[in-house]
């Protein structure tokens, strides 16, 4: 479902970099930040999903969380996300999306970081997560059965249940399309709870 649409720029960049540097890098941005962030971080063998807290998420965007066993990730906020992959031994491609440009800092012994505007369509949409919870309680897969609880930050449990006690956790996903109405760029916001009648 649509909730909103404008148009807006955007500012894009992208480079490939060492994991210790993406690391550095992302702790001295958490440190600007004024508002709430959030961390999906995706490890060889965890995958962990935290925030709005910069001292929780910026204490997770550790070298060995990113460097040694870090696969991808995303730092995200409510204007703007980057993104990372492990490419091969020890460098990451990184993808930054921000409407407002003075939010990224430079990256130290990077050099220049190639960025461009985009003049694009904005749309604000739902993106349903997997798992539900009854009652509060833990997120369970919905499709494999005896799968592990999933972790959600504590954001997801904050809404009005259900009438039926159900909790279908959502993202807030900012779809960036061109002129001609074709999806670019998207990237995520914040995390919402939605119920049954949201979901329809």
């Amino acid at each position: 479902m649509t909730e909103t649409y404008s148009t807006t720029s955007i500012q894009v960049l992208s480079m490939d970099m060492p994991g210790e540097k993406v690391a550095a890098w992302l702790v001295s941005l958490t440190d600007h930040f004024p508002q709430a962030l959030w961390v999906l971080l995706e490890q060889m063998h965890r995958f962990d999903f935290q925030g709005p807290e910069k001292a929780t998420v910026s204490g997770m965007l550790t070298r060995e969380a990113i460097a040694e066993y870090g696969l991808r990730g995303r730092l995200f906020w409510e204007s703007g996300q980057i993104q990372w992959r492990r490419l091969d031994d020890g460098v990451f491609r990184v993808v930054g999306i921000t409407e407002n440009p003075e939010s990224i800092q430079t990256v130290e012994g990077i050099g220049e970081i190639p960025s461009e505007s985009l003049d694009v369509i904005r749309e604000v949409q739902k993106l349903i997560l997997w798992g539900e919870s009854r009652d509060r309680g833990p997120f369970k897969e919905r499709r494999v059965a005896g799968s592990q609880d999933i972790l959600y930050p504590e954001a997801f449990k904050k809404d009005v249940l259900t009438k039926t006690g159900t909790l279908f956790p959502t993202m807030a996903v900012c779809v960036y399309k061109d002129r001609y109405h074709r999806t670019i760029l998207w990237r995520f916001m914040h995390p919402a709870i939605s119920n049954e009648k949201e979901l329809k």
